[in-house]
């Protein structure tokens, strides 16, 4: 059995659970474990600098309007303001062990160990400790990276001969360019074999978290200018009147203010779940 199978996104009831993704930049090399036996893989479109998780031909509204630009302009239809094409995209938990100073004031790690000033907020990290990172991550990226790491699974061995398998062994990510010209080459790292333990206090993602599912309806009116706050916000509001008395009463309660202060928290708990500013 490969690495790479498609895995039917189920129903499940999020946690909020903050999602974090293994940072990959150019010029720098990081070194991981692979924590599931298999890759997640989805379609998505990418609408508004955000991957949307595709419905399927019959039910996307995206796929729906393809197929009409598709149908009417068949030569050039890519070319088409409104053609959003759909691409394959996998996601696996990893632990990052790559080497990296800590920054302390904003929890920043900076794989880049020769600078001196902390890339996010500017702090000097001259006299931080460079140590592995050893925390689990989400690694999310397309076909071309998740074949090489396919193929692998098929052929790092061991002394004996036999398949290490996927979680059997380290490997290093390469990373050069940035942008579309980015191109990330995985190689194994067999100095780096046997079972990988997860740290304490570290737990798997949930990978069907990773990708932003909309409804149809909430599809377009996203891709019509509707942020995602406002598109959850809105989720949010079409619960049961009785289930949303009762939140507003239990955060009345916590924090002492106006009923309308429950959508204040419910919407600064979507900008930090995904990382909106």
């Amino acid at each position: 059995m490969g690495f790479i199978k498609e895995v039917q996104a189920g129903s499940s009831e999020s946690k909020y659970k903050k999602l974090k993704y293994i940072q990959l930049f150019d010029g720098t090399t990081s070194s991981i474990r692979i924590l599931d036996e298999e890759a997640y893989e989805t379609w998505y479109h990418y609408v508004n600098r955000a991957y949307i998780k595709c419905l399927g031909r019959d039910t996307c509204p995206i796929c729906k309007v393809n197929s009409e630009i598709f149908m009417s302009n068949p030569d050039d239809f890519r070319d088409h303001p409104d053609y959003i094409s759909g691409s394959k995209r996998y996601y696996v938990n990893v632990l990052d062990k790559t080497d990296a100073k800590h920054c302390e004031k904003c929890g920043h790690f900076e794989k880049n160990t020769s600078l001196v000033i902390c890339s996010k907020c500017q702090t000097s990290i001259a006299n931080s400790d460079i140590e592995p990172i050893n925390e689990v991550r989400i690694l999310s990226k397309g076909p071309t990276l998740f074949k090489q790491l396919d193929a692998l699974s098929k052929t790092v061995v061991g002394e004996d001969g036999e398949l290490l398998g996927i979680n059997g062994f380290g490997i290093k990510l390469r990373v050069e360019g940035t942008g579309k010209e980015t191109i990330t080459t995985a190689i194994s790292n067999t100095f780096d074999i046997g079972e990988v333990v997860i740290p304490e206090g570290q737990e798997l993602f949930d990978l069907k978290e990773a990708i932003i599912t909309l409804t149809p309806s909430e599809i377009i009116d996203f891709k019509g200018g509707v942020s995602l706050r406002d598109v959850f916000l809105a989720r949010g509001s079409q619960k049961s009147e009785e289930r949303t008395a009762s939140l507003t009463g239990k955060v009345e309660a916590v924090v002492g203010g106006p009923s309308s202060g429950a959508l204040d928290i419910v919407a600064e708990k979507i900008d930090e779940l995904f990382g909106i500013e």
